[in-house]
């Protein structure tokens, strides 16, 4: 559930800004401007709801057996899980309602753009479910997989859409100094390089911070 939900938010969230005027979407860049969101038509906070049981498709967004770049260890279905209320749910604002997601839509709106997923294992996880998403609207679409660690690409070549991961944990450079990996954290020069040019970049970080040892990237 965390995949399919987190992922099909970000989606629906990153169409409804498209519709959004400006002085609505504002309210959502900053947590701490939350007093200013306004409820109803002029303003909605998109960051505070919960989520709710969604009964209004006869059908999840997506399933693991369909998608082509669902990792394995995260497909659920093709262990074997019985159950599937798992992947109906959806994300409510409390003060307004978001559109259901629309993959037609969204690469039609979107063609021609480059959006990319910056970070670690959950910001993967991001990019694959919305390219199921799409995936999903569009099955018979011609479309290209290049996966080549750190940046993976997924094109819709129909829509000339480009949805990227770029696997970058600590966001900032690792240089080699005198033999050793240091996390150069006033730098991110080299990293930078893959996402120039994105129109749409989703950035995460913060699990492999906190790791020693040999799980340490640096």
């Amino acid at each position: 559930m965390l995949l399919l939900c987190k992922s099909s938010v970000l989606a629906v969230l990153l169409l409804h800004a498209l519709s959004l005027p400006a002085s609505a979407l504002a309210v959502g860049l900053g947590r701490r401007h939350r007093r200013d969101v306004l409820p109803g038509p002029k303003g909605c906070d998109v960051f505070s709801g919960s989520w709710v049981r969604d009964d209004g498709s006869a059908e999840a967004a997506y399933t693991g057996y369909k998608c082509p770049v669902i990792d394995a260890e995260f497909n659920c279905q093709l262990y074997g899980r019985p159950d599937s209320d798992y992947l109906r749910y959806r994300w409510k604002p409390a003060s307004c309602e978001l559109p259901r997601f629309d993959g037609a839509d969204f690469l039609t709106r979107m063609k021609g753009k480059t959006v990319m997923f910056v970070g670690d294992s959950l910001g993967r996880n991001q990019w694959e479910s919305l390219v199921c998403l799409l995936h999903a609207a569009a099955p018979q679409s011609p479309s290209q997989l290049v996966s080549a660690d750190p940046l993976y690409t997924y094109r819709f070549m129909e829509y000339e859409l480009v949805v990227s991961f770029y696997r970058a944990p600590y966001l900032v450079d690792i240089d080699v100094v005198q033999g050793k990996r240091v996390l150069m954290l006033d730098d991110i020069a080299e990293n930078a390089q893959a996402w120039r040019g994105a129109d749409v970049l989703s950035f995460n970080s913060g699990h492999w911070w906190t790791h020693t040892g040999a799980l340490q990237g640096y």
